[in-house]
């Protein structure tokens, strides 16, 4: 087992239950073929990650099915340095719902300016453009409205995309943190697993 200290961003991912939020982390770790289901239980993914140069850790945490409740705690958001809002671009509803979702954020975290936080959105299931529902430009003034939001469509069908969601929140977030400010955790290295997933944490202050 070995010991090191690494740097790393929480991530959390935000928006109506069964948008595809889970599978979005799943694909990224790539463990879309395994039995991983982080809704079943509230934890967090590991995956290093090369922005800009920089490698940083994302610490990845699901809403493990509570976002039904529409009762996020303090706790969940509590020192997240990415927040990824995730609607479904055939479910109208699920865009409309992202207003709710990022004000609720922004309260509990004590935001008052959205440009000055790493928000990024996502369409997914981009795959579907025939069953849209909700125009681009309608999107696009919505991410203006909330401090210029970087957009992204993504789909489980191009993996490449979900990776360069991931990449390019992590690279929003060392230019609004500063790389000097991202907090590191020491975290145990099993040799026996992928490096990309096998993160375990020897203390948590999520």
């Amino acid at each position: 087992m070995i010991i090191e200290k690494k740097r790393y961003l929480k991530v959390i991912l935000l928006g109506d239950a069964k948008v595809g939020k889970t599978s979005l982390i799943k694909h990224f770790i790539n463990r879309e073929n395994s039995d991983f289901s982080p809704t079943i239980v509230p934890d967090f993914v590991n995956k290093e990650v090369n922005a800009n140069g920089k490698l940083v850790n994302l610490r990845i945490w699901d809403t493990s099915g509570q976002e039904r409740y529409q009762s996020l705690s303090f706790g969940f958001y509590r020192n997240t340095d990415i927040c990824i809002l995730v609607y479904d671009i055939t479910l109208n509803r699920s865009f409309e719902n992202l207003s709710y979702w990022i004000e609720d954020f922004k309260t509990q975290m004590g935001i008052s300016n959205p440009s000055e936080f790493p928000f990024v959105l996502v369409g997914n299931k981009g795959d579907k453009h025939n069953g849209r529902t909700v125009p681009m430009d309608i999107v696009k003034n919505w991410c203006k409205a909330n401090g210029n939001i970087p957009f992204f469509e993504a789909s489980i069908r191009d993996k490449s995309s979900i990776d360069a969601i991931f990449e390019k929140a992590a690279e929003i977030a060392i230019q609004k943190i500063g790389i000097k400010n991202i907090r590191h955790s020491a975290i145990k290295l099993n040799k026996s697993k992928d490096k990309e997933t096998s993160f375990k944490e020897n203390s948590c202050n999520c």
